[in-house]
């Protein structure tokens, strides 16, 4: 229960700050297309439910939907507003391509996230890991938010789409844009899974066929044999020193 309660909550910080960014973006009526404050907005909220952070942004915006939409509730057109809470494919894409486009980005962020959390990268602190994670997923979803929004985890867009039935219509919310509601649920699971296999492949093929054959086990665990290191003297430091050296390699 404790753990079910700490994936409500940290979802609904996700969607309450990620959503939020996108109804700013809409409701101020950018002239721009740059979609990079909303990236940046998911990024924040996974460092830091998702049917709970999309009731909370529906409610702090309830004014602007009236202002927006004239009080009457669109999916699609010019005052639509469910792309605030779900993902939805731009004109013209056909559904295999937004597949694809799920299936690569989310594959990327799963193969950055193993790479980030092995035990042998020492190049970052793992302090500074949750901030690399937050700008990876601001950086994916610049990159990949033309073609259908860039869900990059089916909860992103699952619970805010259920929520969005009660405000749209349920038959409407599964219907639009040809059943669209598929392709960012299974989209990113095969993602990750694949993004799993190819990193997982390539580890081990680095582990078996390089020259670093101790890619998971760092030096540090290395035991040191008393006898690899005795010196016929006491005093002899040198030979000390030099006999360690030979058992780290």
């Amino acid at each position: 229960m404790i753990q079910l309660l700490a994936e409500c909550f940290s979802t609904c910080i996700l969607i309450v700050i990620g959503e939020a960014a996108v109804a700013n973006y809409k409701f101020a009526r950018q002239t721009s297309n740059s979609t990079f404050p909303v990236g940046f907005a998911f990024g924040v909220g996974v460092y830091s439910g998702a049917f709970l952070g999309a009731l909370f942004v529906y409610l702090v915006f309830f004014s602007q939907f009236n202002v927006f939409d004239g009080g009457i509730r669109q999916m699609t057109g010019p005052n639509g507003t469910a792309d605030i809470f779900f993902t939805m494919p731009s004109n013209g894409i056909p559904q295999w391509n937004t597949f694809i486009d799920q299936v690569v980005s989310t594959a990327c962020l799963m193969i950055f996230i193993m790479a980030l959390a092995h035990d042998c990268n020492h190049m970052i602190s793992e302090v500074a890991k949750p901030f690399a994670f937050t700008i990876f997923v601001t950086i994916m979803t610049c990159a990949f938010s033309v073609n259908a929004g860039a869900a990059l985890n089916p909860a992103r867009d699952f619970g805010p789409r259920l929520f969005g039935a009660f405000v749209y219509g349920w038959n409407n919310v599964f219907r639009v844009h040809n059943c669209f509601f598929w392709v960012p649920i299974i989209g990113p699971i095969v993602g990750g899974v694949l993004g799993t296999w190819i990193y997982t492949g390539y580890t081990w093929l680095i582990k078996h066929y390089s020259q670093l054959s101790n890619i998971e086990h760092s030096d540090g665990d290395k035991t040191i044999l008393l006898k690899s290191i005795q010196t016929p003297y006491v005093d002899n430091s040198h030979g000390l020193q030099q006999n360690l050296q030979e058992s780290h390699g």
